[in-house]
């Protein structure tokens, strides 16, 4: 058995985790993705462990958004999903698709009036074992 310092020196930390949530996103329904998205803008950023967000947008031969989030651990991932800011925010997203389906913008797939923004979804994982910054220029 290697000990846990040597395993450390050899192969090196693990960074950080990333965690892709990969939406299937009608051409009709992305606005309306992305306006769900920015208003929920905020929550996550306090949760502990949270070190980065992005929404992709497909530019072109996909209809998949990528919602990139990178984590300091599993642990801190499992957390927030557990979180009650986690679960407020997609409750408002809820109440968001319920009252666009209500004033007849809503393009629901049988989950709701409104229905979600994306027809499904799929979480990958993954751990940074490398990466890098840009190198300061030279002068």
């Amino acid at each position: 058995m290697v000990p846990i310092a040597d395993r450390i020196d050899r192969e090196g930390p693990t960074l950080s985790v990333v965690k892709i949530n990969v939406l299937t996103v009608s051409e009709e329904m992305r606005a309306e993705l992305e306006r769900r998205f920015a208003g929920r803008a905020g929550l996550v950023e306090s949760a502990d462990g949270f070190e980065h967000f992005e929404l992709l947008r497909p530019v072109e031969g996909t209809d998949r958004y990528l919602v990139y989030t990178r984590w300091r651990s599993e642990e801190d991932f499992q957390r927030w999903t557990q979180s009650q800011a986690f679960q407020r925010g997609h409750a408002e997203a809820a109440k968001d698709a319920e009252r666009a389906g209500a004033h007849g913008h809503g393009h629901g797939h049988g989950h709701g009036h409104g229905g979600p923004a994306a027809a499904a979804a799929e979480l990958w994982s993954f751990e940074i074992v490398q990466e890098a910054d840009p190198k300061p220029a030279s002068g």
